[in-house]
């Protein structure tokens, strides 16, 4: 028996990777966001993207 409850998969909202450990960013108005680690990172330590790079379509 397991004491630990697995949760679904989450999608990061800005580069569509799928990972049960996400980090919840909440806005102001109370609106919840999931970002992976490496997104926020990259938020936190200020490094861009490409600008021509767009996330692929999710089929």
């Amino acid at each position: 028996m397991s004491t630990v409850e697995e949760k679904p998969p989450l999608i990061c909202e800005r580069c569509d990777k799928e990972s049960a450990h996400m980090t919840e960013v909440r806005e102001a108005d109370g609106r919840a966001h999931h970002i992976c680690w490496t997104c926020l990172y990259r938020t936190e330590k200020r490094i861009n993207v490409n600008r021509r790079w767009q996330r692929s379509r999710r089929g």
